[in-house]
């Protein structure tokens, strides 16, 4: 527990988590804002609610935006939060669990250190602070806990709440809690009759459902058990998104799940983009003060590594 709490580790899985959660949840206040009539009117189409809503979205979608591209961040965490509050708190008509991931992971963007990579906040910083003999290197280490809490908040609960009525339905125990809907054609979206026909293979997806989690709120804190579990929760995911009509609660699911991807697998990744040798050379005025910012720019965004920059005073032959 103590790694958790104190160990620092890099920060670029929680900066890819919160690129890929909010463009799933910019995807949701789409949709929200699609079926606003019918989700918070009092008589659709007629009646307004007890606030006009029109005038959110527009706010609401910028300060998303700019969660994505990490300026201001903090700010636009807050006002983000703000927004779920509102918007899905006046949602009487119709509600689903991905909400309550929206609700809770978006308060957590206000406290965590989301923007140190991959972020224009870092850029900023970079730029008010590197000097002429000296470049500022932002802290790109985050504690461990702050990939914890989002996927305990996300998923933990999500998953803990959901059992206590599953261990009460007939179905469930009997273990065709996942094949019951999926035999009703206005709740699927494709005929899946051949698979959901094998008995073994529906109950035994149904047990581990129930098993699954059961056990993910206390399992998913040990290194050892993480990667089976984003294994199998991914499955179920894509197996949502594949079956039901609501899309975004399956990758708002597998986004969360990102938290869990083993940091290496990232470097890994990304240094298969990278080219081993730069492409180009980039020749700057080392004193000058505007160069030295133009070069903080081009490595900023110089992901692929295309670039080199070098300084004329110290290569002129």
């Amino acid at each position: 527990m103590s790694k958790i709490l104190y160990k620092k580790i890099d920060n670029i899985g929680l900066s890819i988590f919160r690129i890929v959660f909010c463009f799933i949840l910019i995807f949701e206040i789409f949709n929200l804002f699609e079926f606003r009539h019918i989700i918070f009117d009092k008589s659709p189409f007629h009646n307004i609610g007890e606030i006009d809503i029109n005038l959110i979205f527009p706010f609401w979608i910028a300060s998303v935006i700019f969660l994505i591209f990490g300026v201001f961040s903090r700010y636009s965490a807050i006002i983000n939060y703000l927004f779920c509050v509102i918007i899905f708190s006046s949602a009487h008509k119709f509600e689903y669990h991905a909400y309550f991931i929206y609700l809770g992971v978006s308060f957590l963007l206000i406290i965590m250190p989301i923007s140190r990579t991959l972020s224009l906040d870092s850029l900023l910083k970079k730029i008010k602070y590197s000097t002429l003999h000296s470049k500022y290197i932002p802290d790109d280490k985050v504690l461990a806990v702050n990939y914890f809490i989002p996927v305990l908040m996300g998923l933990g609960f999500t998953y803990f709440d959901s059992i206590f009525w599953k261990f009460q339905d007939d179905i469930w125990i009997s273990g065709l809690g996942m094949w019951l809907p999926c035999n009703i054609p206005p709740v699927t979206r494709i005929n899946a009759s051949f698979l959901l026909n094998q008995e073994f293979l529906v109950k035994f997806l149904g047990y581990l459902v129930l098993i699954f989690e059961t056990v993910f709120i206390f399992l998913f804190w040990f290194k050892s058990f993480r990667v089976p579990l984003l294994i199998i929760g991914v499955f179920f995911h894509l197996g949502i998104l594949i079956m039901y009509p609501i899309p975004l609660f399956a990758l708002v699911g597998i986004a969360t799940y990102l938290l869990m991807v083993p940091l290496n697998w990232w470097n890994k990744l990304f240094k298969l983009f990278k080219f081993k040798k730069p492409k180009f050379i980039f020749y700057y005025d080392g004193e000058c003060p505007m160069c030295i910012k133009i070069v903080v720019i081009i490595n900023h965004f110089d992901v692929f590594n295309t670039i080199e920059t070098k300084e004329v005073q110290r290569h002129y032959s």
